[in-house]
């Protein structure tokens, strides 16, 4: 994805995500290709995987008492609630 279309994404203006997206680059999160495609790096995709189990984890701990790996119907509520969280991050670009 390029910063432009993410730009659009996230409704921000490109001098308000140029310098965090710079961080990233420089912290090894994303590599910008020559045609300025932004990518995650193995880092980047490590660190978005950690992201949505942490998001996963957390729900199942609020929902201990529901003990949803019994309970198939909870078990399915933690993923669509999971991946609805997800959502309202940017989705990761294609590996670098």
């Amino acid at each position: 994805m390029a910063a432009a279309k993410l730009c659009i994404e996230l409704k921000v203006k490109n001098e308000e995500i140029a310098g965090p997206l710079d961080a990233l680059c420089a912290q090894g999160y994303l590599a910008k290709g020559a045609t300025g495609d932004l990518a995650l790096t193995a880092v980047g995709r490590s660190a978005h995987d950690r992201i949505v189990a942490a998001r996963r984890e957390r729900l199942n701990e609020l929902l201990v008492r529901w003990e949803p790996k019994k309970h198939a119907e909870v078990q399915a509520l933690v993923q669509r609630l999971a991946a609805a969280l997800v959502e309202t991050l940017p989705r990761p670009p294609k590996r670098a």
